[in-house]
């Protein structure tokens, strides 16, 4: 591969890299041969790293696109945003049907699985997880906007496993369903850490249309690989790889919005100290992957009342980044322990 020096400023998405970009410090940003992405270099430029090598056959090639002349992420972001809320609101119209009439209308939910599979391809998967970790409004009750979040965070997982369509739909599925027997609201105290799952196995038994694997990732999402979960105390393999996936989306979900703001990243560090003895490995990994990527650049508010972007994630504390402030500090939150992030700030 031939390298030619490149200012950060005159990248082109398409442009492949020839060698690794590296921090000041000299740690690696970005791996040789990665195909930039617009997202690729605003990160580049938020990390104020100057100039890259590029692949020279690429470099001299005419662009197809560039940066300007695709719409900002904040607006991409925005839409998924007002997509998503549109289905939490769907969903909460279904839920009311369970609670009134105590029937599961899969029908009309499996209308709202086909519009999260279609929103959760690869291509658009930055904007979609923006959007899902800046949700925090309030259309409906909990369990609707939860369920919902938790659908799109599991079907995302299964496309980076590479599960087929129909295994991607079912885990969709089953997590709109996670917690359908939390719907009489004076069976359980603590909707967030418990589940109703005698009444869960009640609305299943009499609903027809769901596979056995759907409701087999429905009532094995609280069962965890060390056997600490329950109903039955199920442990690693005997725990259905839906339920798997689940069970990792509905942690995250419940922890990191847990307050009146949503903050996901102390709960990085408490999926990262458990992927190696209460959840799958494999589906932390991917999953802390993820959220990484998209947090990168997303804008934050310090404890100290400061703005900032997060620029770096330090391996050994994921909660504690490298940020840079508006006004261009660099702040080293492992370093600085006065210091910590209080929220999220929405991009619009």
């Amino acid at each position: 591969m031939a390298a030619k020096l490149m200012p950060v400023d005159n990248l082109i998405p398409g442009m492949i890299l020839a060698d690794a970009a590296l921090s000041l410090n000299g740690k690696v940003l970005l791996g040789k041969g990665v195909d930039l992405t617009p997202r690729h270099i605003t990160l580049l430029i938020t990390w104020d790293v100057q100039s890259v090598f590029v692949d020279s056959t690429e470099a001299e090639a005419e662009p197809v696109e560039t940066l300007t002349e695709r719409p900002t992420e904040s607006l991409e972001c925005l839409a998924c945003l007002n997509e998503q809320n549109e289905i939490v609101q769907t969903v909460g119209v279904n839920f009311d049907i369970v609670r009134k009439f105590d029937i599961i209308p899969v029908a009309q939910i499996r209308n709202s699985v086909q519009l999260i599979c279609s929103a959760i391809s690869p291509v658009h998967s930055f904007e979609v997880m923006n959007a899902l970790l800046i949700n925090q409004a309030t259309l409906t009750d909990f369990i609707p906007r939860h369920s919902v979040m938790v659908a799109y965070f599991s079907g995302m997982i299964a496309h980076q496993l590479k599960w087929s369509e129909a295994d991607i739909a079912g885990v969709v599925m089953a997590s709109l369903l996670h917690d359908i027997g939390n719907l009489s609201m004076h069976s359980i105290d603590d909707l967030r850490t418990k589940t109703d799952f005698a009444k869960t196995a009640a609305l299943l038994k009499k609903t027809q249309g769901l596979s056995n694997q759907v409701i087999l990732g429905i009532v094995q999402h609280r069962e965890r690989s060390d056997g600490g979960g329950y109903p039955t105390g199920a442990q690693g393999d005997k725990i259905h790889p839906y339920a798997r996936v689940i069970g990792v989306a509905d942690f995250f979900h419940n922890v990191a919005y847990k307050d009146t703001c949503n903050n996901p990243f102390p709960v990085l560090d408490t999926l990262t100290a458990g992927m190696f003895d209460k959840f799958d490995l494999k589906i932390c990994m991917i999953f802390i992957g993820q959220i990484k990527n998209s947090l990168l650049n997303n804008r934050i508010m310090l404890s100290n009342g400061k703005e900032a972007q997060i620029v770096f994630f330090n391996s050994s504390a994921y909660s504690l980044p490298i940020v840079k402030t508006l006004d261009g500090e660099f702040i080293d939150l492992s370093k600085n322990t006065n210091i910590h992030i209080a929220k999220m700030i929405s991009p619009f």
